[in-house]
């Protein structure tokens, strides 16, 4: 009995110090654990080529399709300036016009230099005079065969508003101004990448905010014409030219679709522009 006590004993012992086993006999090890802060490598990614970037440029561009729309304000909201009014009828044949921003990316490809306070790839270059996007656009036109171009100011105005689908909202795709622009409460006071917010009812970005935007015409006021005007062009010369959009430092009542700014002849901050072109 106590020979039988003892073999138990030293097999309890034994079971105690024993490392358990695979079920082929292998000790099992221990499989280290890769740290959740393991940072991965990054991958630099290799700058777009100008062919590539002109692809893009392409493929952004919206079809607009022409039709008449009430260009301008009339004194029924208490944010509209004087130079908003009066309302006219205007009617505009189709057009093109970019969904995009023109890029910091796309500038320097083609124009070697960036004049932008507010530097990264994919923001809107911005601050460079009118004479200078026509500069761009010459440059641009002559690489790639196209005829790119500035809006007009009435073709700007009816894409804000969304052409033919527009649902008569107060800013370029929305009544709540945060949902679709950059602008001084919300931006940091700085520009955001382009198409960071909602587009407009015809996919355009950033028609209310994010950076103001060149136009071709030459600021000039509205006349008091009830005629339909066609496919206008503005005035045939002027002292300074217009541009359109709210900007990231500007407040919500410049972001409206109506709105329209004449910058002094030597200020071009925050000005960007988008491209359009004939159909």
């Amino acid at each position: 009995m106590k020979t039988n006590i003892i073999k138990v004993i030293i097999g309890l012992l034994l079971v105690s110090v024993v490392p358990v086993e695979g079920a082929l006999g292998q000790t099992k090890k221990r499989v280290p654990v890769k740290s959740a802060n393991t940072k991965k490598k990054s991958v630099s990614q290799k700058p777009k080529s100008l062919e590539q970037l002109l692809a893009e440029l392409d493929q952004n561009m919206i079809y607009v399709e022409g039709g008449t729309f009430k260009m301008g304000a009339d004194y029924d909201d208490s944010e509209v300036r004087t130079e908003e009014t009066p309302s006219h009828p205007v009617a505009l044949s189709s057009f093109s016009i970019c969904k995009y921003e023109v890029t910091q990316e796309l500038w320097v490809a083609v124009m070697g230099s960036n004049p932008s306070h507010f530097k990264g790839k994919n923001l809107p270059v911005e601050s460079m005079k009118w004479e200078e996007c026509q500069e761009f656009i010459n440059r641009l036109n002559s690489i790639s065969g196209q005829n790119y171009r500035l809006p007009t100011e009435a073709e700007w105005e009816y894409a804000a508003r969304g052409g033919k689908m527009s649902k008569g909202y107060k800013y370029s795709g929305s009544n709540a101004l945060n949902d679709v622009a950059w602008y001084d409460d919300n931006s940091g006071n700085k520009t955001h990448v382009v198409g960071s917010k909602r587009p407009n009812e015809l996919g355009i970005y950033d028609m209310s905010g994010n950076v103001g935007e060149w136009c071709q015409d030459w600021y000039g006021s509205y006349d008091n014409s009830t005629a339909t005007k066609r496919d206008p062009q503005g005035p045939s010369w002027g002292r300074i030219h217009v541009y359109r959009g709210g900007d990231y430092f500007f407040p919500s009542r410049f972001g409206r679709v109506s709105s329209r700014h004449c910058p002094e002849v030597t200020d071009s901050y925050g000005i960007g522009f988008r491209l359009a072109k004939n159909r």
